[in-house]
């Protein structure tokens, strides 16, 4: 909200409390807040700072909103289209949301299965690399190289 609307605000609120004026503000009067955050805690009935942590509750429990009901009030001055039309996108909004984290949870699933089948075949890698070195260590069976002719016979050539 700009500086400006700001000011008209706090100067409209002054003015009606010098005139005794006991109106509340309504949806209609612009708020602070973000509208989508406004509307999804009208669609969830509870307070906007619980609105967030409702929702993502909702999410978490795999919620899924098949058929929505919209009872609409009698507007005093807004446009009851408008309002309809605002709750039509804040519901797709959060449709939307749950079907990206569903399809983030599937992601994930799909991940730590990879995961494993990997780890297995680390494993049995390793298992035969461990019966490979154990093969090398063994001393082999067969005689051990003697040595040649021509070493025997120079050792007895240079003993004459």
């Amino acid at each position: 909200m700009s500086a400006f609307a700001n000011f008209k605000k706090r100067h409209e609120a002054k003015q009606a409390a010098a005139q005794g004026s006991t109106e509340k503000p309504t949806m209609a009067a612009p708020m602070d807040t973000n509208p989508a955050l406004r509307l999804l805690a009208a669609l969830l009935g509870c307070d906007e700072q619980d609105a967030i942590a409702k929702a993502t509750e909702l999410v978490a429990q795999r919620a899924h909103s098949s058929q929505m009901t919209i009872d609409i009030e009698p507007a005093a001055d807004g446009d009851k289209t408008v309002i309809e039309s605002n709750l039509k996108d804040t519901a797709s909004t959060v449709e939307q949301a749950a079907d990206s984290v569903e399809t983030a949870a599937s992601d994930v699933s799909e991940a730590s299965s990879d995961l494993v089948h990997r780890t297995d075949e680390i494993a049995d890698v390793t298992a035969d690399l461990k019966e490979a070195t154990a093969e090398l260590k063994k001393p082999s069976a067969g005689p051990q190289s003697s040595p040649s002719e021509k070493s025997t016979k120079r050792n007895e050539s240079s003993k004459k």
